[in-house]
């Protein structure tokens, strides 16, 4: 799929995001996914043997969600189309389809990347704190810097020196029976 300008009778636009809900501390929740716009190309070393990576996958954000953790009410929740052409959705793993990305057969809210950037800092911006399972990654893949004292994230947290980090799936079914 080809990136292209989104026109205002092709997208949907966000119908949650409302800036007077936000005050500084509010927690919300905040979760994004991401699509592949870069494949990983990797050779074998002829001496070695060993896979030598000549160039890294490269994700862009698909989906940014945000969820107030107090009133459980939706403040985010936009598919975002990336500037790059999609190579791979990772459906799998983010729930995108090739639909959900296009502005012509969406029938999702559809913003532009720097739309999706500069919600997420307002809200950091606020004082919101963003809490989440492996956010270190998110926000480097959205391009934020969110000061460490407005981050709560279950990666850390429930991390334990010396032993591997606990996945969301396996966090949820102990804390929460699920």
């Amino acid at each position: 799929m080809n990136a292209r300008p989104l026109s205002s009778t092709s997208s949907r636009t966000s119908r949650n995001f409302n800036p007077d809900t936000i005050e500084d501390g509010k927690l919300i929740a905040f979760d994004a996914e991401f699509v592949s716009v870069q494949a990983e190309e990797a050779a074998l070393n002829e001496s070695s043997g060993l896979k030598m990576i000549l160039r890294e996958t490269r994700h862009a954000v698909g989906r940014i969600s945000v969820i107030d953790c107090s009133t459980r009410q939706i403040i985010l929740d936009d598919h975002v189309l990336p500037r790059e052409r999609v190579v791979d959705y990772l459906t799998r793993f983010s729930g995108i389809v090739a639909e959900d990305l296009d502005p012509s057969k969406t029938p999702h809210s559809l913003i532009s990347t720097r739309s999706g950037y500069l919600k997420l800092r307002y809200l950091m911006e606020q004082g919101c704190i963003f809490v989440g399972h492996g956010l270190r990654q998110d926000f480097a893949t959205v391009n934020l810097i969110v000061p460490p004292n407005q981050i709560l994230d279950t990666v850390e947290i429930f991390h334990q020196p010396g032993m591997r980090y606990i996945s969301l799936r396996f966090l949820a079914n102990c804390v929460l029976g699920r």
